[in-house]
């Protein structure tokens, strides 16, 4: 690597800019769109995944009127 190329590597290092530093990183986490976007997506994805297996056996007992056993080798 040249000294050109090294000038421009990013380095995080919270230590050096103090509290400042953090808030600067923060603020450009919450300002990248994609970013943002994808933690939403996978925020709401894991909500709907949990949310199924933690009811879904239930739901089918329920619903289908089978016993907790027969619901249970259903979702799993």
């Amino acid at each position: 690597m040249s000294d050109s190329e090294e000038d421009h590597a990013v380095v995080l290092d919270l230590r050096a800019g103090g509290l400042a530093g953090v808030v600067k990183t923060v603020k450009s986490l919450f300002t990248n769109g994609p970013y943002v976007f994808n933690v939403l997506y996978d925020t709401c994805l894991l909500v709907i995944i949990d949310g199924l297996v933690a009811f879904g056996a239930k739901y089918f007992q329920q619903q289908f009127g089978l016993t907790a056993a027969m619901a249970g080798i259903l979702i799993g």
